[in-house]
């Protein structure tokens, strides 16, 4: 008897570990985040500042890493802790305006490289700000509600496909391996301002802009986000 109950547990814990070595080897298959596998390796997350001179806009951007912070007030490149800070609305160039650029100079890129096919992902974080000046010179920063004027910052690229309610910015195209590093880019409108009211204060927008990238296996895609990616993309 006590020997059926050994060969009995033998059996349980060889299968346990049969399924428990599975489990291990299917969750190191999965690709998310900036996580690092052995098919996927994010390499790096920039911000990019297109210049403007002569009311022309550069076609070579500055890169600044998302890692690091930076203040460059000439440029106004205002970074701290993965965040980029900008103004959404148009600057009038009154004395009492922030150091920071206008959103539609800025573009975010990510180089990866990748041994599978992939689908990326980028999960744009964004918290957008009035800033009001009353006539009395009082200053009031109140939270803004996310609605159409900020989806048009976000939906403008065509290389990619916004989903307002999730804040997932999708590139329309399936990724193909490569032994060589991959960049993708999302540049934000270069004709984007947010409008802003006018009554008795001065009004200006201004967005605090971070991301993170996702990246999955292209055979693995729509059981991991949810949804049939391939058609979702091509409509």
């Amino acid at each position: 008897m006590k020997k059926k109950i050994l060969i009995i547990c033998s059996i349980v814990v060889a299968v346990l570990s049969i399924v428990s070595v599975y489990a291990a080897y299917s969750y190191s298959k999965s690709i998310d985040g900036d996580a690092t596998t052995g098919e996927v390796e994010v390499i790096s997350k920039h911000f990019l500042f297109y210049d403007i001179v002569n009311d022309v806009r550069s076609n070579t951007p500055m890169e600044f890493d998302v890692n690091q912070n930076v203040i460059d007030e000439e440029n106004g490149i205002n970074i701290s802790q993965g965040k980029i800070t900008s103004y959404a609305s148009k600057k009038l160039g009154y004395s009492d305006d922030l150091p920071y650029t206008h959103l539609n100079q800025l573009g975010i890129k990510a180089v990866f490289k990748a041994e599978v096919d992939v689908y990326v992902r980028l999960r744009v974080q964004d918290a957008w700000k009035s800033r009001k000046i009353y006539k009395n010179g009082n200053i009031s920063t109140n939270s803004i509600v996310k609605g159409n004027a900020i989806s048009t910052a976000l939906s403008s690229d065509e290389n990619w496909k916004y989903d307002a309610i999730t804040g997932y910015i999708y590139y329309k195209t399936m990724v193909e391996s490569s032994s060589d590093e991959i960049t993708i880019e999302f540049d934000f409108p270069s004709d984007y301002y947010y409008p802003v009211g006018t009554a008795s204060y001065r009004e200006s927008v201004i967005v605090d802009l971070s991301f993170k990238v996702d990246i999955v296996q292209a055979n693995r895609a729509s059981s991991k986000w949810g949804f049939d990616v391939e058609d979702y993309l091509a409509n």
